[in-house]
């Protein structure tokens, strides 16, 4: 069923309804919030308190067809909210505990560190534009919806995020080159 159909199912009472769309939402708001805000345990309350403002103003949704931005919206502002609250600072260790699981390989993981040690260098405006657009597929003027952001705004984010998390990658691997060859 598509979202549109499963919300106005809900408006008209069928509460099993907003079941179905937490089970489809459910992984990808608790990965969207984790690499927002950097915390494995802060990304399960920002998607639990997401679900719980999505249900109680559903009712409120204009349009239910655009219920994935309106939903991603609630997300991005809770994790920014509750973000803000809990120190930004988390050991690396503890951001990859789970991710590396997912990974077989020494190189794939190494790669996989990388790529999200990158990507949490970034400011938290460039790095929610670049996990929405990159992790989330979706498009600029979406994005743009959701953070409440000009598209040219969000294009730039985006630029300037691939050009930071470019020059990390670099110093990453010129630093790990000099390593392995004073070694």
């Amino acid at each position: 069923m598509t979202d549109d159909e499963l919300v106005n199912m809900f408006i008209n009472g069928n509460k099993s309804a907003f079941n179905e769309l937490y089970e489809k939402y459910i992984n990808q708001a608790v990965r969207t919030a984790f690499l927002i805000t950097k915390d494995r345990a802060l990304s399960d309350d920002v998607a639990q308190e997401t679900f719980v403002k999505c249900y109680l103003g559903l009712k409120k949704l204009k349009d239910p067809k655009l219920f994935r931005s309106w939903f991603f919206k609630i997300l991005v502002r809770t994790a920014w909210e509750l973000g803000k609250k809990k120190a930004n600072d988390v050991p690396i260790e503890e951001i990859f505990d789970k991710a590396e699981a997912a990974f077989e390989k020494d190189e794939e993981t190494s790669d996989f560190r990388l790529l999200y040690e990158a990507v949490n260098s970034l400011s938290k405006k460039q790095r929610t534009a670049v996990v929405l657009f990159y992790f989330n597929d979706m498009p600029v003027n979406e994005i743009s919806k959701i953070t409440g952001c000009l598209t040219s705004t969000v294009k730039s984010q985006l630029f300037l995020a691939r050009k930071r998390m470019r020059k990390y990658i670099e110093n990453a691997e010129r630093k790990g080159g000099l390593i392995a060859n004073e070694a």
